[in-house]
């Protein structure tokens, strides 16, 4: 016996499989009998009956022979099918065979040891991320939920201001009727000039005419001069809410890192209270990613503000070329080269800019480039929020194949 080796391990032995009363799919003489003997066969019967099957099989195998074949070929199919793919759609699902009965987006491997090493890229750190960034992630929600729900709230009062003419209308006509009106009145009939039309108006009867018409151009009043402040207050809440979408963005593609700058980001902002009150200002250079294309070109991403403030408007040179999906939250990406670019250099760094977006499930995703000298940063936002001129658009269709297997730093 050698020391490493557990006492009830006998090296060399022949391993067999474990006793079981389910038959062998291989086995095609078992197999062949087991469809004769039962005509009326369902998934469960199926699962019950196969060695090493799963819901997810049977479930294929049904699909297949709702579409017009035997269940002992579907069988066969499924069986004998290698095709290693992963279906993602609300989640991912991945087997030796391609999955027809999950609908979503499908991506083919050429052995199942490459499936497995895609589908567990980076996923070791996920139950770390998911922690850390849980409170964040609800900080976020709450914000997008409070920002939405005071947008739907301004938005009523807004179209509620549309009603104001109505009121101013209905005080000049008490103006024009005022002699005929006496306390106690509580309703006002007369022709509306403006169309001409029999209008009733309701009075207070505790007020005279004149306490009645103040009453109803004080009303006019209040809704016109509310109508800029509800605009402003609509503009601030939208621009929140378009922050916090972009941080919901970024957490998508971010690290244990990434996190953290986020984190500290909040705690600037004033959303999260710092820890340590005494903690000196934060001096760590932003955690961002750097790949390469082909002809050694080095492309800078940022994932999230404080990275792409960083890349965008201390290390880029102002002669090198920046690029951001149009018009929707996503990465900065900064080539450090100058015009002209080759093109493989461009369709890299866009491939990059559509990935780390909101448009990474999008075909044909338009993304601006420009010089950063044409950037400028807007003032008074928080975020990384930038306006710029002068640029050009490349569409392009978002391959995150291509993305994973680019060189990185």
């Amino acid at each position: 016996w050698r020391n490493d080796v557990p006492r009830d391990c006998q090296c060399g032995a022949i391993y067999q499989f474990p006793a079981s009363d389910k038959i062998n799919p291989f086995d095609a003489d078992k197999v062949n009998i087991f469809f004769e003997e039962n005509l009326d066969i369902s998934p469960r019967l199926l699962l019950q009956s196969m060695m090493g099957f799963s819901p997810l099989v049977t479930d294929e195998i049904q699909y297949r022979t709702e579409q017009g074949i035997s269940y002992e070929n579907a069988f066969n199919l499924v069986l004998n099918e290698y095709s290693p793919s992963i279906v993602s759609s609300d989640k991912d699902y991945f087997y030796y065979c391609n999955l027809e009965s999950k609908p979503g987006t499908r991506k083919s491997f050429k052995t199942v040891n490459d499936l497995l090493d895609r589908y567990y890229l980076d996923r070791d750190n996920i139950d770390i991320l998911r922690q850390k960034s849980k409170d964040i992630l609800k900080l976020i929600k709450n914000n997008l939920d409070k920002q939405g729900y005071k947008i739907e709230k301004l938005s009523k009062e807004l179209r509620n201001t549309s009603k104001r003419d109505q009121f101013k209308i209905k005080g000049e006509l008490i103006q024009a009727n005022m002699y005929h009106i006496k306390k106690g009145d509580t309703v006002l009939k007369c022709t509306n000039y403006y169309d001409n039309t029999e209008i009733e108006i309701v009075l207070d009867p505790k007020k005279d005419a004149i306490e009645n018409m103040e009453k109803f151009f004080k009303k006019y009043k209040k809704l016109k001069t509310s109508i800029p402040h509800l605009e402003q207050q609509i503009a601030l809440a939208s621009k929140e809410k378009k922050y916090f979408e972009e941080l919901l963005l970024q957490i998508e593609h971010s690290t244990i890192k990434d996190i953290e700058e986020i984190k500290y980001e909040l705690e600037q902002n004033k959303y999260l209270k710092k820890k340590d009150t005494q903690k000196k200002k934060r001096k760590i250079k932003p955690n961002y990613d750097t790949y390469y294309t082909k002809d050694n070109i080095e492309i800078l991403v940022g994932k999230n503000n404080i990275q792409n403030q960083y890349i965008t408007h201390k290390l880029a040179k102002h002669n090198e070329v920046w690029m951001h999906v149009k018009e929707a939250p996503g990465s900065h990406v900064v080539v450090r080269q100058q015009f002209p670019l080759s093109e493989d250099t461009i369709r890299t760094a866009a491939q990059l800019a559509s990935y780390y977006s909101s448009l990474k499930h999008s075909s044909s995703v338009p993304v601006d480039y420009v010089e950063v000298r044409y950037i400028k940063k807007v003032p008074g936002r928080i975020g990384s929020f930038v306006t710029y001129k002068n640029n050009k658009t490349i569409y392009i269709d978002p391959d995150e194949d291509f993305v994973v297997n680019l060189q990185k730093k």
